[in-house]
This record gives C-alpha cells, sequence and structure tokens, in this order.
C-alpha cells in the first residue's frame, strides 16, 4: 500500500510542480482580464461536465467487474454528448436573439463537456484496475501538453486564445494516456445496468450540482459583475492550493479505492480522517505562508496580495483535501439517495 501511495503521490508531485514551474511565466504572458474570462469559462466547464454524464462517471468505482465498468463509460459519454448538444443550441439561441454571451470562445465549451466526462470515466476504470503508474502518466503529461500549449502561443502569438487552448488540450493529453480502446455491448446490457445504477441520475446529480455549484458560481458571478478582476485573482488562489490538494488528497484518494475495494466493511473510516487530516494540515498552512509572503515574486506585480487570497481560502481547502480523500468511500459503500 505504501508503494501505491509512493507512486500517486509522486505523479501528481511531478505534475503540481510542472504547473508550479510555468504559472510564473503565464501570469507574466497573460493579462489578470484574460485569466478573469478564463475563471467565467471554467466555471461553466466544471458545473456542466459535473453531472452531464449523470454520474455514471462515478458510478464506475462500485462496478464489480470490467465489462459494467465499460458500460457505465458508454452510458457517461453517451449523456454527457446529450447535454454538450442541448448546450449548443442554447449558445445558438443566445446568438439568433442578440444576447451577450458571457462566455469567451463559446464553441470550446461543448466538447470540452464530452472530454471531461470521457476523462474522468477514464480515470476511474484505470483506478479500479489498479493501473496506478497509468494514472500518474496521464496527470503529468496533461501538465506537460497543457503548459507548453498555453506558453508556446502566449510567447508566439500573444493572444488570449492560448491560455484557453492549454486548458483544453490538457484533457485530450489525458484521454490520450488512458484509452483503452472500444467493446462491443447489447442494447440489453447498457439498460441492465442503467437499471442497476439508477441511483445515480436519481439522487447524485442533485447532490453533485449543488456541490459544486455552490463555490464555482459565485467565481462567475463575480467575474461578470465586478470590473476588478477579483475573479482571477480567486482562480489563482485556487490554482495555488490546488497544488497540495492534487498532491495530498487526491493521492490518497486514488490509494484508498483500492483499499475499501479490498477491505470492505472493515475500512476504518475514523482513523483514516484523522490520519488523512494529519498528512494534510502542516505542510498545506506551510506552503499557504510562504506564498503569502513571496506572492509578488513569484507571480509577477499585478498579482500582488494574491497570497492574501490563498491564506483566506485555507480553511475551506483544508476541508476540501480531506472530503476528497475521502469521496470516493461513500461511492462505493453508501446508498446514493442517502
Amino acid at each position: 500500500m505504501k508503494k501505491i501511495l509512493v507512486l500517486l503521490i509522486g505523479g501528481n508531485l511531478l505534475a503540481q510542480l510542472i504547473n508550479l514551474i510555468f504559472l510564473p511565466v503565464s501570469t507574466r504572458l497573460y493579462k489578470p482580464e484574460v485569466f478573469n474570462e478564463l475563471a467565467i469559462f471554467i466555471t461553466f466547464l466544471i458545473v456542466i461536465s459535473t453531472v452531464a454524464g449523470l454520474r455514471f462517471d462515478k458510478a464506475i468505482l462500485k462496478c464489480k467487474d470490467y465489462k459494467e465498468a465499460i458500460i457505465c463509460l458508454y452510458l457517461a459519454i453517451g449523456f454527457s454528448l446529450l447535454i454538450s448538444f442541448i448546450t449548443c443550441i442554447v449558445f445558438i439561441v443566445v446568438e439568433i436573439c442578440g444576447f451577450n454571451n458571457p462566455i469567451k470562445y463559446p464553441w470550446l465549451l461543448p466538447p470540452l463537456i464530452v472530454l471531461v466526462v470521457l476523462y474522468n470515466s477514464l480515470f476511474n476504470i484505470a483506478n479500479i484496475r489498479e493501473e496506478y503508474k497509468k494514472l500518474s502518466k496521464s496527470r503529468v503529461n496533461q501538465s506537460i501538453v497543457s503548459n507548453t500549449i498555453l506558453t508556446v502561443w502566449g510567447i508566439l502569438i500573444a493572444t488570449p486564445f492560448g491560455i484557453f487552448l492549454g486548458y483544453s488540450l490538457m484533457y485530450g493529453a489525458g484521454v490520450f494516456n488512458l484509452f483503452i480502446g472500444f467493446q462491443k455491448v447489447s442494447k440489453l446490457e447498457l439498460i441492465e445496468v442503467f437499471k442497476k445504477n439508477i441511483n445515480y441520475p436519481k439522487y447524485s446529480v442533485i447532490e453533485a450540482f449543488g456541490d459544486v455549484a455552490g463555490y464555482q458560481i459565485p467565481i462567475a458571478m463575480i467575474g461578470l459583475l465586478y470590473q476588478n478582476y477579483l475573479a482571477a485573482y480567486l482562480f489563482i488562489g485556487i490554482k495555488l492550493l490546488n497544488v497540495p490538494l492534487s498532491i495530498l488528497g487526491r493521492g490518497i484518494s486514488n490509494m484508498y479505492i483500492s483499499k475499501i475495494r479490498n477491505e470492505g466493511k472493515n475500512f476504518n473510516l475514523n482513523k483514516n480522517i484523522i490520519l488523512i487530516t494529519l498528512i494534510c494540515i502542516f505542510p498545506t498552512v506551510i506552503y499557504s505562508l510562504i506564498l503569502n509572503k513571496l506572492d509578488v515574486i513569484i507571480l509577477g506585480e499585478e498579482w500582488r496580495g494574491i497570497g492574501r487570497v490563498v491564506f483566506l481560502l485555507l480553511p475551506w481547502f483544508i476541508l476540501q483535501m480531506i472530503t476528497t480523500a475521502l469521496n470516493s468511500v461513500f461511492y462505493i459503500f453508501s446508498q446514493e439517495k442517502n
């Protein structure tokens, strides 16, 4: 188990180090107003893609065999394609009616919705198959591809589209690493697996939407209503705090999926909450204190004061780190309606 944890945290650590190395470059290549537009775009992407697959991407974690996981993957993709099509229709109506579209490059959003759901589904399949090297490699490649594209574009072409393209290709790179090929499934099998996991669209969609919308939509509203680029500050602050969250919280979460599936009801939830809390809090607080003192040196003069934003977000992120690490427990053990 320790070897698995080292492998997962190592992959996440390398991916986040790449992000940290490139972040001072991107904050100097792209102005805060560009990050403000990106924050609004990412908010819509996260909120819609979280529920676009009707949570069949999460149902994969509960699947007892590989075939059932593949069927859940197909269901998630199918529903995400439908939601993506509806999103296209909405954008067309907005354009025809002459309304102001709040999203920059809206045509990027529909394909990205499908890509995010596909990536999450493939990631969960690799997780239950304990393909930890593949998981780590996908994270690292995502960081390399995304940061290289947005940096090269920013230097050579110097238009805001580069940062949107970089974030878009990040998901494509992740899908490429985790792609498993196609398998034939019958219509009857699709219906059976859908009925078996009906609680996910019935209950988990509402819970997931409320959870992610609760903190993402205010960021978009701030970006749309205020002209002081506060949304950009929140976006970068969250991105900075995502470094320890990704390294510790998500690495531990991936390891526990294997542990839970092996130990079943013998998994000691209370003991592991205490362990995760001790592991996560100290390095995250130290990391935030450093950012609070070195924000201008790291990110540039235009981002002065973002260290204080990070520090204000710290308590919420520590809780988020713990819930991220144990979130999969509830998807594997509990009934979705509880």
